[in-house]
């Protein structure tokens, strides 16, 4: 494979006028985001938690009123009660695993590893530093069980023609074949009916993604955030530095949980590939377009008098 340094470094910047926007690729698959799962799941959530803080809940009701404990459990989704979201407790665990992937040293998993800890001084909840420490002795098996050489992590990747960009979570080669890898992480491990929870098909369009962008970074990124959407911006100084994105044979998905290790091999070649670019697509109408392609309601050009409420209108009269 192409020698990588390992960079993988993203900063948040403005845009230049003169820079290349890019789709991040995550940005795209959000609209393979099942609808018809978002209910279940805030009800589920809400559930666990309302049996978590029954007695709250009970105190409300008699303190205040049935109005307040109503609010109160509305809320609940989105009251972590001091823990880490999902998305950030991911974030923590993806750190880690680059660190150990890199240097081959295991890090250590402390309080002060909580994403807000520099600007408010957050420290992790005890929940969290349990949940990391397992999913770390997780990691740890993938990297004694598989020995993966590792060529680079976290490395952005370009395809400037195509229009989209995005970090690949690492390059490496396992048991003789060339790999391109992502980590999903998870806190929970199995579904409503006990099965353990496996990648999600659209892995395989992101890794496909990756592997068929054109160019990687040497250089610590660029991207910017506008109405919830992500964006990797290219200048041409960054163009004629970028170095090729190295070949790989497949793709892998490591889905790491407090309670189990999963490896999974992914189809992520031309097909997978094609049908990730019909996403862009599909995302490019939807967040650009759809919004402008239905007109005003029209006027009609023989207008009739508008109905009447009164059922015996135009009925003669006694």
């Amino acid at each position: 494979m192409t020698e990588l340094p390992r960079v993988g470094e993203i900063i948040e910047v403005k845009r230049e006028p003169d820079d290349q926007v890019m789709w991040s690729v995550t940005t795209i698959l959000n609209i393979l985001a099942k609808q018809d799962q978002l209910v279940p799941w805030a009800v589920g959530i809400t559930a666990e938690r309302v049996v978590e803080r029954m007695e709250t809940i009970r105190q409300r009701m008699f303190n205040e009123n049935t109005a307040s404990a109503v609010a109160y459990i509305k809320g609940l989704r989105w009251d972590n009660g001091g823990k880490l979201s999902d998305t950030e407790l991911g974030t923590v665990a993806h750190g880690l695993f680059e660190h150990y992937a890199l240097t081959g040293q295991r890090p250590p998993v402390h309080a002060d590893l909580h994403p807000k800890q520099a600007t408010d001084g957050s420290v992790l909840h005890a929940d969290d530093l349990r949940d990391l420490a397992r999913m770390l002795e997780h990691f740890d098996r993938w990297l004694n069980e598989f020995q993966p050489q590792y060529l680079a992590t976290e490395v952005v990747v370009y395809h400037p023609e195509m229009g989209y960009a995005g970090q690949a979570d690492g390059f490496a080669t396992v048991d003789g074949v060339d790999v391109i890898i992502d980590y999903k992480t998870s806190r929970k491990t199995y579904d409503g009916k006990g099965n353990i929870r496996g990648p999600y098909p659209e892995n395989a369009l992101q890794l496909a993604a990756y592997r068929g962008a054109t160019k990687a970074a040497v250089w610590r990124a660029r991207r910017y955030s506008n109405r919830g959407r992500w964006y990797y911006l290219l200048s041409e100084a960054e163009r004629a530095m970028a170095l090729p994105v190295p070949a790989v044979d497949g793709g892998l998905v490591i889905k790491v949980t407090p309670h189990h290790l999963g490896v999974y091999p992914v189809q992520c070649g031309p097909r997978q590939l094609d049908a990730f670019l019909y996403c862009q697509e599909v995302a490019r109408w939807l967040y650009n377009e759809a919004k402008h392609v239905i007109g005003n309601a029209m006027d009609p050009p023989f207008p009739t008098p508008p109905p009447t409420d009164d059922p015996f209108a135009g009925l003669p009269k006694d």
